[in-house]
């Protein structure tokens, strides 16, 4: 795997996505550390060319498109690149084929206890284009919702680390399905956003959580 030193040189960086385009299976693990090391070096669009070689079927996700919207496959969720990932691993997460608000299936998240309210649950990173304004729609619903901290999408600059918007706070229960919108404006140097859900800054630590969080139904488009 090329060093992260090399990262920096834009002709090292093409040659090496080359290289890696051609050592098939044998190859997975170093496209997977390089991804990572130039998604660290904000090299957004190189790190989304190289990881399109394990997901094809993602060829023609480029700007403003949330892989996996629904929550439709099974997938690893700890594999770095612009796919949905664990963070926190607190909550148990898991397909749930019952009463999908689209598709087969929507992601459930149980909470049990702890969690820390500073890191997300579950993240996706993805490419957009700067100085545009974006609306993200998804839908959820929630059952027995206890604590201090409720659960909540954000959305970050993946440039800088900046909040850029969040969404209102889940209810604690809700009947059926319901539609959350959250509108953001990229910057003149945002190239990548990062979707996360996760939970509201609580005023007491500890601050425990329990009961259930579904989740369904993203989608992204430019105003």
């Amino acid at each position: 795997c090329i060093g992260l030193g090399r990262v920096e040189d834009a002709e090292a960086v093409v040659d090496a996505i080359e290289m890696y385009r051609s050592t098939g299976e044998q190859g997975k693990q170093n496209r997977g550390s390089y991804v990572s090391e130039l998604s660290s070096a904000k090299r957004f669009k190189e790190a989304h060319a190289l990881w399109l070689i394990e997901h094809p079927a993602n060829s023609n996700d480029a700007l403003g498109v949330i892989s996996d919207a629904g929550f439709e496959q099974e997938s690893n969720l700890e594999e770095p690149g612009f796919g949905w990932r664990i963070v926190n691993k607190g909550p148990s997460l898991h397909l749930d084929m019952s009463a999908p608000e689209e598709g087969r299936s929507s992601l459930r998240v149980d909470f049990e206890g702890n969690s820390d309210p500073g890191s997300p649950v579950i993240s996706q990173l993805l490419l957009v284009e700067p100085a545009a304004q974006y609306q993200i729609s998804f839908a959820t619903r929630t059952e027995d919702i206890v604590t201090g901290g409720p659960p909540l999408l954000i959305i970050i600059d993946a440039n800088n680390q900046q909040v850029i918007a969040k969404s209102a706070e889940f209810p604690r229960e809700t009947v059926g399905w319901q539609y959350f919108t959250v509108e953001f404006n990229s910057t003149d140097s945002t190239t990548a956003i990062q979707i996360t859900f996760q939970r509201q800054s609580c005023n007491t630590s500890p601050c425990p959580i329990f009961g259930s969080v579904w989740l369904d139904a993203f989608s992204l488009r430019k105003l």
